[in-house]
């Protein structure tokens, strides 16, 4: 790397987002731009009237979560409607802390905005360009935590029987100028995104990097027993990579013929959108577990669907968040940003069944996911699977309509994403440790991908388990939350979970509760 400091360019946005009124508490659309540290808003793009603030070193930029109440800062007797899912707030320091809420159509337009801002400030904290040349190499970037967003590795195949690719992930680690780490290696999940090529994860170091430090990625090959074996590696200066709205390319170096020779992975250096983020673990409904057991049938009992009662329950659970007897739960349910279930078809019927109009299910579907499958214990009996792919699908509604007839057509329009249960997602058995390294990998998914509210279908024992392994000190001593964990889930009931991110050692639960009345 060089000896100082590489310039950084100025920002320039512009275009129409929705701003919340500090007097009035209403949201309107206003024309919007930043140029040269300065930000202007007006009714119109050829409005004479411009309203401005200037953008300075004690300038905070920060992405609000979905539906949070802006109670602070508004004018005498104003009550404004909670945030939109792609809010971003200013804050102003030379203006008395005046903080401006500003809403865009997507998040990628937000996660523009507020790059545009990031690089202005980043610009804002270098040193003038006399001083710099005074400045040794080691010279700090500003005090903004590096991460990286990993968007794919081009040209390594998806992981599925048919390519004869066993699963691969992403680590990253830093090192600084004599090569030692200056943290462990930060571990993306396997198979992080469902239907993309092979990932998109988000890697939050909590360290301010500086000029000289390096950045190390290997793409690694998860051998379920073995040592994990290293397929491809590379790694760039931290000056070297952009904090823009481009991806930088970089090419990756086999060190294992599954690699094929032309992989490479794009990245672009970002900004932690959240500190904090909130699960809503839930569980199945009831399955004809217990019918079978009574009747004394000869029928497998494996991957059972639900049972009339379990239906029901999955129905009475659509109908409490989808009517306002808990607000603040229902809005924050209503802007999840994601639903993932477990493969197996009573996870998969429940999901479809309490969440088939969700906005985010309407728009994106439900995202099978093979991590929070059924753990094999004693109260986790029925934990194998018995299709794959397509069939999943196929046998969650074929199963509904033997049970519930034509109703069941109200749920075919649910889009299901099978992508990581594509190949057997399930195995005969599971030690302890490997259940262990489960529930990891599941946190790591948690935590790299882009959400804030996001909802798990999946087993009371998974869930539990995720809680006592990653609870933050001192919460499992909590009574309320020892009562929770000392028995089973009802069945079709949310848990809410809110997750510390910055916290040492990783994501931890730092809050447990139902979001409705206690189940007795």
């Amino acid at each position: 790397p060089s000896s100082s400091p590489p310039s950084t360019p100025r920002a320039k946005m512009e275009g129409s987002l929705v701003k919340l009124g500090l007097n009035s508490g209403k949201w309107q659309k206003r024309y919007c731009k930043l140029n040269n540290a300065v930000f202007t808003y007006s009714s119109s793009k050829d409005s004479l009237h411009k309203h401005r603030f200037d953008i300075d070193a004690t300038t905070c930029v920060q992405s609000v979560a979905p539906n949070t109440s802006v109670e602070n800062g508004l004018g005498h007797g104003a009550e404004a409607k909670p945030c939109g899912p792609h809010t971003f707030k200013i804050i102003c320091k030379s203006k008395g802390l005046r903080v401006f809420y500003f809403t865009a159509e997507s998040e990628e337009i937000r996660d523009q905005w507020v790059q545009a801002l990031i690089i202005e400030l980043l610009r804002l904290h270098r040193p003038p360009a006399s001083a710099q040349d005074k400045l040794s190499a080691t010279c700090p970037l500003p005090s903004i935590p590096m991460c990286v967003e990993v968007v794919c590795a081009s040209g390594l195949p998806a992981p599925t029987a048919a390519s004869g690719l066993p699963d691969s992930y992403v680590r990253m680690r830093v090192l600084d100028s004599s090569s030692n780490p200056r943290c462990d290696w930060i571990h993306g999940p396997v198979r992080l995104r469902c239907g993309s090529p092979v990932w998109h994860v988000y890697f939050s170091t909590g360290l301010v990097v500086t000029n000289t430090d390096y950045l190390q990625f290997d793409v690694m090959h998860r051998t379920y027993g073995g040592e994990d074996v290293r397929l491809a590696f590379c790694g760039m200066s931290a000056d070297k990579l952009p904090v823009a709205s481009n991806y930088f390319r970089l090419s990756l170096t086999r060190t294992d013929q599954l690699a094929p020779p032309d992989t490479c992975i794009c990245m672009r250096r970002t900004v932690p959108i959240y500190r904090r983020k909130v699960l809503y673990f839930v569980r199945h409904g009831k399955s004809k577990w217990a019918e079978l057991l009574a009747s004394r049938s000869s029928k497998p009992m494996v991957d059972l669907p639900l049972s009339a009662e379990g239906i029901k329950q999955a129905q009475d659970l659509h109908r409490l968040w989808s009517v306002p007897t808990s607000p603040e739960c229902r809005l924050e349910l209503h802007g999840a940003d994601m639903v993932l279930s477990s493969p197996l078809t009573r996870a998969v019927q429940t999901a479809m069944i309490a969440f088939a109009n969700l906005p985010i299910v309407v728009r994106k579907g439900i995202q099978l996911c093979a991590l929070a499958r059924e753990m094999i214990t004693h109260h986790g009996r029925d934990a194998t699977g018995v299709v794959e792919g397509p069939a999943i699908v196929h046998r969650a509604i074929s199963s509904l309509r033997d049970t519930i007839g034509g109703e069941a057509s109200q749920y075919t329009a649910v889009r299901i994403d099978i992508y990581d249960a594509q190949s057997q997602w399930w195995v005969p058995a599971e030690s302890a440790a490997e259940q262990a390294d489960r529930l990891e990998h599941l946190r790591r998914l948690v935590q790299c991908l882009k959400f804030h509210t996001g909802i798990v279908v999946s087993h009371s024992v998974v869930m539990q388990e995720f809680i006592r392994k990653f609870a933050a000190p001192g919460l499992l001593e909590d009574p309320a939350v020892e009562a929770i964990l000392s028995v089973q889930m009802p069945h079709a009931q949310c848990l809410r979970v809110e997750l510390d991110l910055e916290m040492v050692g990783g994501p931890r639960v730092v809050g447990v509760s139902y979001p409705w009345s206690a189940p007795s």
